[in-house]
């Protein structure tokens, strides 16, 4: 198994040994041994749940700083549609205070998404695929459908993320319409998720990333509140009125216009819904999936409260127009990923399958002997996935705490 850059670790020091962590996460990635947390790197999808229900803080998102963007000679700033939303002005506002933070251009995220819509729609309409065709924006649930719905692969719409498109069309542009050479060029990410920067170092679908860094909102808000205070200027015309909104769950698929299409926002509806499409086939022809509540709004590492992001974005995509992407068809060319997704094997039990059996055996026997309370003070998220690390070599039975009262009794 390839060994990727997680963008989200532990702060050992804060950690206090609650059991908050490892009943939210999706993947059961993380135990308590010795009153401190441990991340299984394998299970990891980077989705920030944890940082947000950590009290201690001590879940981290390891993004960059605005000190890398002096690495290069020309700085070009990403901003995800989410930052709009953190403030109440408009597009140039924002875009004119990252010019003052030291950025030498910007190019909007959401012109990626308007070209990424666009070839949805396309494909909805002469769908070969089998259904439903799931979206690929959301990097976490990618990550989520390659450890635990391998099954579902082939319904993952093979378009690469919108930062990594607009990634390369600022490059290009840069180079074309300013002469500067490419390796000159740096591109940074401004967004609200920490999967963001797990993929510039460990991308899906590709060999190397278009971006040079990802700078969390949380990182850059305070900056640009101070520059933006009493800040006056028109709204930007190069940023479309839909694909503002597809920072926002229901954005996406509105645009695409399927008469069949489900959005589902936060990463356990997420899981609760694949589990229906794989168990019982629930029809649906296109799926927008977000790990984060509310989709991008709702990020581990915004600011704003989530609903008042959306009303803020939502007025703003009233005052915009459509906007034409010039070169869209030279553009569209380089969408696909260049590489076949992966199963990431990681709740595999073994490789070889007579094994993997009599280990789920074991399990099951093991189980037998829990209480089932699913209480997690053992340091496992619930009695399974505890008689499972019995059987994979990392707990022992002792480590319930009823076992092993009964025992001293």
């Amino acid at each position: 198994m390839n060994k990727y850059f997680h963008s989200i670790g532990l702060d050992v020091e804060r950690c206090n040994g609650c059991t908050n962590c490892i009943k939210i996460c999706p993947t059961e990635a993380i135990r308590i041994k010795n009153r401190k947390a441990v991340i299984i790197s394998q299970r990891c999808i980077d989705c920030g749940e944890c940082i947000k229900v950590c009290p201690q803080k001590a879940k981290k998102a390891y993004t960059g700083s605005m000190d890398i963007i002096n690495e290069y000679k020309f700085k070009v700033a990403l901003p995800s549609p989410v930052l709009y939303g953190q403030f109440d002005g408009n597009t140039n506002i924002v875009n004119k205070a990252l010019e003052q933070l030291g950025f030498d251009y910007v190019f909007d995220v959401s012109r990626a998404c308007q070209m990424i819509m666009k070839s949805e729609k396309d494909m909805l309409k002469n769908l070969e695929a089998s259904k439903p065709l799931i979206s690929s924006m959301c990097p976490a649930v990618v990550r989520l459908i390659q450890i635990r719905f391998p099954e579902l692969l082939d319904n993952i719409i093979k378009i690469d993320f919108p930062m990594e498109i607009a990634a390369e069309m600022a490059r290009q542009l840069v180079k074309r319409e300013k002469g500067i050479k490419l390796e000159d060029i740096g591109i940074f990410c401004i967004g609200p998720c920490a999967a963001m920067m797990t993929n510039v170092k460990k991308p899906i679908g590709k060999n190397k990333s278009y971006v040079n860094g990802v700078i969390s909102i949380k990182e850059i808000y305070p900056r640009i509140s101070s520059i933006i205070k009493g800040m006056t200027c028109e709204n930007s015309e190069l940023i479309s009125s839909s694909c503002m909104k597809a920072a926002i769950c229901g954005g996406e698929g509105r645009v695409i216009g399927s008469n069949e299409y489900m959005c589902v926002d936060g990463i356990q509806e997420v899981i609760n819904i694949l589990e229906l499409i794989v168990n019982k086939g629930v029809k649906v022809e296109f799926l927008e999936l977000a790990a984060c509540p509310g989709g991008c709004i709702g990020g581990p590492l915004a600011v704003e409260n989530r609903f008042v992001a959306k009303m803020r974005i939502e007025k703003l995509a009233s005052t915009l127009k459509e906007f034409n992407m010039p070169n869209q068809k030279q553009a569209e060319a380089n969408l696909k990923w260049e590489k076949e997704l992966e199963h990431i094997p990681a709740l595999k039990l073994d490789s070889r399958i007579a094994i993997a059996m009599q280990k789920m055996e074991e399990i099951l026997e093991i189980m037998k002997m829990l209480p089932g309370l699913d209480c997690g003070t053992c340091g496992s998220p619930n009695c399974k996935a505890l008689a499972e690390d019995v059987i994979m070599g990392r707990a022992t039975l002792q480590d319930c705490k009823f076992k092993l009262k009964k025992k001293y009794k």
